[in-house]
């Protein structure tokens, strides 16, 4: 399946301390829907996802999403926080213009995700993932695991489960935007992820499809389970570019490989671990957490 990804400019309504997207001053939405429906019309792409920001503010989001309906696309998807789902008119209009699917940024409940996100929006995003549910879009939960969730994301499971979301995400703390200036309140210990995911094997069994991103795969209970999803045969090719860091990502410049790392079989594609988690909590804390992983 191939993807566009269109990017549509808009900065975020959250004040998430993990955000490093901030509003575009000036910005000419007409032009960008124009750009983006030339975009759209010259693709040969099967589906069509929009990001941003935060998609759902932009002013011709709906105008867009009919665009690609009679351009011919009938897989249309998004990147979101989720808040304005709340208005089932706004989803109904959506899912009428081919909404399939939404990735939704939720980092836990209650107080949880108002620490991460700045905003009380957890019950108007819980009700936005009901409102897509009910039009059969297919939800994934988007989750960063930190300091403040990783003892009770499992809660937020719990509840997904409750309410019929199969897909989940689970994502490493990347030190770059706002997270910059609070790593030491965020980070999460080796030991700590490799817990989490034991503590949690059978909650997350439990779902249809388990994402994990940017974790070190030696954190991770291997062999992984059938809903697992880790690295793609392309991603095991590529990510082995390492000479000090990965190109792109500011917070993967400072990393680097273990002399017992050799011997691990994840090594080849192991982007290295992070320096800046090295000096937090320390090398022997990294070798607890280490597993050896057999197969892959």
């Amino acid at each position: 399946m191939s993807i566009l990804n269109l990017y549509l400019g808009s900065g975020c309504n959250f004040n998430c301390i993990m955000c490093s997207v901030k509003g575009v001053d000036g910005l000419d939405f007409e032009n960008s829907f124009s750009e983006m429906y030339k975009i759209m019309k010259e693709a040969d792409e099967e589906v069509v996802s929009f990001t941003g920001g935060e998609p759902t503010i932009n002013p011709d989001i709906l105008r867009l999403f009919e665009a690609a309906k009679k351009l011919g696309y009938d897989d249309v998807r998004m990147t979101s926080n989720g808040f304005r789902f709340k208005d089932k008119e706004f989803v109904k209009k959506l899912t009428e213009n081919n909404l399939t699917k939404v990735n939704l940024s939720l980092h836990g409940i209650g107080d949880v995700h108002k620490e991460v996100t700045g905003t009380k929006a957890y019950d108007s995003v819980m009700e936005g993932v009901k409102n897509l549910l009910s039009e059969n879009v297919r939800v994934n939960v988007v989750s960063v695991l930190m300091s403040c969730n990783v003892d009770s994301l499992n809660l937020l499971y719990e509840k997904l489960l409750e309410l019929g979301v199969s897909e989940i995400e689970i994502i490493d703390l990347q030190y770059d935007g706002r997270a910059k200036e609070k790593i030491d309140e965020l980070a999460v210990s080796f030991l700590e992820k490799r817990l989490f995911f034991e503590k949690n094997s059978d909650l997350l069994k439990s779902f249809s499809r388990v994402r994990v991103v940017n974790f070190l795969p030696c954190l991770l209970p291997f062999p992984l389970p059938e809903n697992f999803i880790y690295f793609s045969e392309r991603q095991k090719k590529s990510i082995n570019k390492f000479e000090g860091g990965l190109s792109g990502e500011e917070s993967d410049k400072d990393r680097k490989k273990m002399t017992f790392c050799k011997e691990c079989k994840a090594v080849d594609f192991c982007p290295g671990v992070k320096n800046k988690e090295l000096d937090a909590f320390g090398e022997e804390n990294f070798k607890k957490a280490a597993s050896k992983i057999e197969d892959l």
